[in-house]
Formats: C-alpha cells, sequence, structure tokens
C-alpha cells in the first residue's frame, strides 16, 4: 500500500502537484498516507504536531525536475556548476526550481581569492552592509568573511565554556546579518522560515550527544564548528575556505 502510495505521489509532482499543499489538497492525511508522506518528504523524525505545517512548505523531487534545472543550467550557460552542484542547490531551496534558478544565476559572480578575507576587499564590501544591498553571491562572501574571524574576536580571559557560548551567539547574529542583508527578500524570508538559528541548547546536545564529545572537547568543537560553513553551499559559490 505504502508504495503504491508513493508512486502515487510522484506522479502527482510529475504532473505539477509538487508541493505538499497541493497533494495535501487531495490526497485524505490517514495513516498510511502521512507515514509515507513523511517518508517521502524526509520527516520522519518530526513530531505529529509540526508535521503538517513542515510538510507545507516541501516540494518533492522528481528526476523531472533536476533534468529541467540541467537543462536550464545549460542554456545559460553555467558550465562551472556540476550535476552534483546543481542537485544540492535543489535539495537546499527544498526543489524550489525558481529559487534554484536565481541561486544559480548569482554563481555567474565567483570571482578567484585565497580568502574569504580577499573575496570581500575585490568585491569591495563593507564590514556593515546596508539591509538589502547584497546579491546572493555577495552575501555568501560577507557571511564567510565574518564567521572566519569569530575564533579571534573571542575574549580569552573567559572560561572555554563562555567563549563558545561568545562563538555560538556570534554565528547566529552573522547568520542573522546575512539573511538581512541580502536583497532578495524572498529567498532570505525562506532561510528564516526554513532554517532558524539553533539554540545553545541545540547546539550542545549536537555536540555531545551526536559527536559524541565530553568536557572542553564540547567547547572547542563548538567554537571551531561556529567558523565552518555547509560545504555543499561553499561548493558552489566556490569560497575558499582554510582546510
Amino acid at each position: 500500500m505504502r508504495k503504491i502510495i508513493v508512486s502515487l505521489l510522484c506522479s502527482m509532482a510529475a504532473f505539477g502537484f509538487s508541493t505538499a499543499s497541493n497533494i495535501i489538497a487531495i490526497v485524505p492525511p490517514t495513516v498510511e498516507v502521512t507515514d509515507s508522506l513523511k517518508t517521502h518528504a524526509g520527516l520522519q523524525n518530526v513530531p505529529e504536531a509540526d508535521f503538517t505545517k513542515k510538510l507545507e512548505n516541501v516540494q518533492f523531487s522528481t528526476e523531472e525536475t533536476i533534468d529541467e534545472f540541467i537543462s536550464w543550467a545549460n542554456e545559460n550557460r553555467l558550465s562551472n556548476l556540476t550535476k552534483t552542484d546543481l542537485e544540492n542547490i535543489l535539495k537546499l531551496l527544498d526543489n524550489n526550481i525558481d529559487f534554484a534558478k536565481k541561486v544559480a544565476l548569482s554563481t555567474k559572480e565567483i570571482q578567484q581569492a585565497v580568502t574569504p578575507a580577499e573575496l570581500a576587499v575585490k568585491l569591495n564590501l563593507p564590514a556593515n552592509p546596508t539591509a538589502g544591498s547584497l546579491t546572493l553571491y555577495e552575501a555568501r562572501v560577507w557571511y564567510s568573511w565574518q564567521k572566519a574571524t569569530i575564533k579571534d574576536m573571542l575574549d580569552k580571559t573567559k572560561s572555554l565554556e563562555e567563549q563558545a557560548i561568545q562563538a555560538f551567539t556570534m554565528r547566529n547574529e552573522i547568520k542573522t546579518t546575512t539573511r538581512d542583508i541580502m536583497k532578495d527578500r524572498d529567498i532570505a524570508d525562506f532561510l528564516n522560515k526554513s532554517e532558524p538559528n539553533k539554540t545553545w541548547e541545540d547546539i550542545v546536545t549536537n555536540t555531545t550527544v551526536n559527536k559524541g564529545l565530553s568536557g572542553n572537547a564540547v567547547w572547542e568543537e563548538i567554537i571551531e564548528s561556529s567558523m565552518r560553513g555547509r560545504a555543499a553551499v561553499d561548493t558552489i559559490f566556490q569560497i575558499p575556505i582554510k582546510k
């Protein structure tokens, strides 16, 4: 039964019913359908109370969507983007092809440098941009430049835990500012809703439980991770990252 439902969902997506809200309007939310939708949307671990709300923003990936995006990229001479890059762009944006095209086009602005700071100089980026002033690429460079300085900004007279809190706070502030300075408000709003800032409790739990660290290693990892970005996004925009 579940295989039939998932097959139906894929077929519906191919005929234009790409968003979960389209599908929910047609397929009654029975337990069987809900379980299948959770699996297909990658929301298996989402609490029941939050499931419907999150599902409304999901767009199901189809081979047709990926093929269409690759064809469009070729037509627009985006040879700098590999198939993996294009697939990652779609995945990062919940398969919203309109948003994906905007991100892909922004990669035409890419310049080369050794560090994010050098890129920022090349692009003449200010340390404090005004709201809504930067392109998607410029905003990513600014974000990478700012978070690379976090460790240097920490108060070394404080305990390691307190420094970790400082790093965590700065990272969230930088992320929030990055979205504020983006010209594309649609994508900024999407990111604010789909990827809100993590809480301190989230970070500590992820570091201790998921990464299995303890003691000062927890605080050291939080500090280091505050300066790391999502590798797939850095690859798409060719951001120079120190290994």
